[in-house]
């Protein structure tokens, strides 16, 4: 096949007569690598040094050219402190394919590069290494190119020091023209092959991290899908794998237990040379190991540490230069080997090429019916083919690379089928969903706070189990159906898998059913107890706590033998689990009882006040008491103060059990004015989590209704003082006042004026006699005689003679009148 420019896909500007393309192409590299445009540099480039000169020799010794590694190395005591945290990266390719430039633009290094006005030689002599990033964590290596005429047929040098990266490096680039991937010199699988072998051989006597072989494909073209290219690497890495023959210990291990792969692709440097440097710009973040989707991931992680870097490698250098096992095989084992793998690559190519129609089908989603029939038999037919063409060549080779087509063919089976089985687990879940849905909506539709039937909802657990039981027997026959022979052993737990999430779901929607058969049921239960022990509440009397689990306990034990029953009919809970859920259940609806009685601490000031006043200034006909003198205020005062705070008491703990009544939250005291005092600490045996009305809390409120109290004890006294001065005036007095008053008597009842004045006078007097309203009159007179002369000597007192005298005899006191009008009040 012609080889393909790699300028065929791009447009190119028209040219000046005088030059040629090669000219202008020549002119417009040259301009860009000199231009300050090519990358912003936040630091000095590093120009790093020769470690292995093209001769072989290692940089052991200082030179005028340059220092030695491990002088280079101490002289970067950045790179000195990281010990083993850093990476070293390196790059393999062919002569003069970009290898340095891209190492310049991704590390800020300085490694020298092609300049093809010079012509098209070696660049890179040796390997060359730099310490790239602000703080030297980034070991790169400049390999020189493979291919290159200078060295003509002698690969054993570029194979070395190829081999010599992979014993360092924890990322290895591998820099490939994308015009050149499907080659097998070009692309240089050849050497990978040398690679994975000497790797396995010169690393078989201890356990080393993998590395991270990372691709870069070059000038790639628009009509190639990169997916296709990686694709075809991939599979060319497997053949050559496949071809590997690795010591007794590796015979059965794959390659990605000694190598990962990552590829990515770069567009041409020259003609679009902005997207070249924006991409570049992107897959430095790969080289970040802050970054998420570093490549520098711990497991490829060589593990040297920095100040033994450089013996480190001289002496791996130096054991690589020594190896003796580059030999090749026999020719004609060598011919037998080539021939039988040539013959296997073209029958897999075909085999590939003739189930096309069928990746089609998987890849638009779509799941391939008798998936086992058809790719037995074709790879039966593929298998048989190649016996027929290989029957001349070594039957140790043939059978050998036989079992490795085999491998192949089945391996390309066995991806399709991993698909098909996604498509198919897939398609399952999503009926397992919908089913399950369907029935989770209809039984959802059962919710009914007024209403509580276990047995509708049994119908639905019986609907899930049929469900499950059909798709189960679903899945195993499309399972058995589409899987291969070969893959019956690998297939089972993906199987069981399946079965087993099938199962889960089940189950789910069992426990998702349960759990809204038990939130319905706690709902109804909730509001049909509530609206029963709200009027106790309200109510305020010492039996309100037994009132309520009275009912509470009906409630319980006509409800939860119900639950019991559903839980036993819809669902696979044993005993104990069942008795469990009803635990919960019923402390869920008693903590939302709870909560009911704690929204209503809010009203319990007022329902406190209205108990005492119903005691204390009420009497038995509800009618407001009259207070006479043979009253004892004090006892009825205690009795009321003390029944009110034994209210106080039953809401200061939630007594939901006949053992909580047992608990005091207050103390009544009788001796002199002491106020009740709320007990700090809890009483003996008394839970925490029942508690309503914290220390605090009750503290507060006993203060406030302490002033409560003692406001209405003061205003008995008072009315019963007013209502003891008519018994206590003596009856001369009364004679006297009528004997000295006759003549104003005559004189009024004999002038209608002063008559009817004293009729009104007198029957506002007897009225608020009747009233007791005589100490509200008092204090109104009282208040008005203080305001007046309040007022005078204030007056007085801005007047410069009298105010000495009035601060004398009338000093300010601007509370004096607040306290009038309180008392008033």
């Amino acid at each position: 096949m012609d080889e393909v420019s790699p300028t065929k896909h791009f447009t190119s500007k028209p040219l000046l007569p005088t030059k040629t393309p090669r000219d202008k192409a020549i002119s417009h590299y040259v301009n860009a690598l000199n231009s300050p445009r090519n990358v912003v540099k936040t630091e000095t480039p590093e120009c790093g040094i020769q470690i292995i000169d093209g001769d072989g020799n290692f940089a052991s010794t200082d030179t005028r050219e340059r220092p030695s590694l491990k002088n280079y190395i101490l002289s970067k005591p950045e790179f000195l402190k990281r010990g083993m945290d850093y990476n070293a990266v390196g790059i393999l390719g062919a002569q003069s394919s970009g290898k340095s430039t891209l190492l310049n633009y991704l590390f800020n290094t300085k490694f020298r590069i092609l300049n093809e006005v010079m012509g098209r030689s070696r660049t890179t002599h040796g390997v060359w290494m730099a310490l790239s990033g602000k703080e030297s964590n980034i070991v790169v290596f400049d390999l020189e190119g493979t291919d290159g005429s200078a060295r003509e047929d002698d690969y054993s040098f570029e194979r070395k020091t190829s081999l010599f990266s992979l014993s360092v490096c924890s990322v290895l680039m591998v820099n490939l023209w994308s015009h050149d991937v499907g080659r097998f010199q070009a692309s240089n699988m050849s050497l990978l092959k040398t690679v994975f072998e000497l790797n396995l051989q010169l690393f078989v006597k201890e356990e080393t991290p993998k590395t991270l072989i990372v691709f870069v494909i070059r000038d790639r073209e628009a009509d190639t899908p990169f997916d296709q290219i990686e694709r075809d690497i991939m599979e060319d890495i497997m053949r050559i794998w496949d071809t590997v023959i690795p010591p007794e210990e590796f015979i059965n291990s794959p390659i990605n237990r000694f190598f990962d792969f990552q590829f990515t692709s770069l567009p041409h440097y020259e003609h679009f040379y902005e997207n070249f440097v924006e991409e570049v710009n992107l897959m430095k973040k790969k080289f970040d190991p802050k970054n998420k989707d570093t490549y520098f991931l711990p497991q490829y992680n060589k593990e040297i540490p920095a100040d033994g870097l450089s013996c480190f490698c001289e002496q791996i250098w130096e054991t690589i230069k020594d190896n003796k096992d580059l030999d090749l095989p026999s020719q004609r084992e060598m011919l037998s080997r080539y021939r039988c793998t040539e013959i296997s690559n073209q029958i897999y190519k075909e085999f590939n090429d003739s189930i096309k129609g069928e990746m089609k089908i998987l890849k638009k989603g779509n799941i391939i019916e008798d998936f086992k029939k058809v790719f037995t038999k074709q790879i039966d037919a593929a298998l048989e083919r190649y016996k027929e063409v290989t029957e001349r060549y070594m039957e140790t080779i043939v059978e050998e690379i036989e079992e490795q087509l085999k491998k192949q063919l089945c391996g390309l089976v066995e991806s399709l089928f991993e698909r098909q089985a996604e498509l198919m687990e897939k398609a399952i879940g999503k009926r397992v969903k919908g089913e399950f849905t369907i029935i989770r909506n209809e039984y959802a539709l059962l919710y009914n706070k007024k209403e509580f039937n276990p047995m509708k909802y049994q119908k639905y657990s019986q609907e899930l189990s049929r469900t499950k039981a059909v798709i189960e027997r679903d899945w195993r026959k499309q399972f058995d159906d589409s899987v291969p022979k070969f893959l019956a052993e690998k297939t089972k737990e993906k199987f069981n898998s399946v079965c087993k999430d099938i199962g889960i779901a089940y189950e789910d929607s069992v426990s998702k059913m349960t759990e809204v058969m038990k939130q319905h049921f706690g709902d109804y239960l909730e509001s049909t107890i509530k609206p029963k022990i709200t009027p106790y509440l309200e109510a305020c009397k010492k039996d309100m706590w037994k009132n309520i689990r009275n009912v509470i306990n009906i409630q319980f034990t006509n409800g939860f033998n119900k639950l019991e029953e559903g839980f036993k009919t819809c669902s696979n809970m044993n005993k104990d689990t069942i008795e469990e859920e009803i635990k919960k259940s019923k402390t869920d609806i008693l903590n939302s009882i709870k909560e009911l009685v704690i929204k209503r601490k809010i009203e319990l000031p007022y329902l406190l006040e209205r108990k005492f006043n119903n005691m204390f200034r009420f009497d038995n006909k509800g009618l407001p008491r009259k207070w006479e003198p043979t009253d004892d205020v004090d006892t009825l005062y205690f009795a009321a103060r003390d029944e009110t705070e034994d209210i106080l008491d039953m809401y200061c703990y939630f007594r939901i059990e006949e053992s909580d009544d047992q608990y005091k939250f207050t103390i009544n005291y009788r001796d002199g004015d002491l106020p009740s005092e709320s007990i700090e600490t809890l009483p003996k045996g008394a839970d925490e989590e029942k508690v309503i009305l914290n220390h605090e809390e009750r503290k507060e409120l006993i203060e406030t209704l302490n002033g409560f109290f003692e406001k209405g004890y003061l205003i008995a006294l008072r009315e019963k003082e007013n209502s003891e001065i008519k018994y206590q005036i003596p009856l001369y007095l009364i004679v006297l006042v009528v004997f000295f008053g006759f003549d104003e008597f005559i004189a009024i009842l004999t002038n209608p004026l002063l008559f009817i004045l004293t009729l009104i006078i007198g029957g506002g007097v007897y009225i608020g006699y009747k009233l007791n309203l005589g100490g509200v009159a008092k204090n109104y007179i009282q208040y008005l005689l203080s305001m007046s002369l309040s007022s005078t000597m204030e007056y007085l007192r801005t007047i410069p003679f009298f105010t000495p005298l009035i601060d004398k005899v009338w000093p300010k006191d601007d509370n004096n009148t607040e306290e009038t009008q309180e008392e008033i009040k």
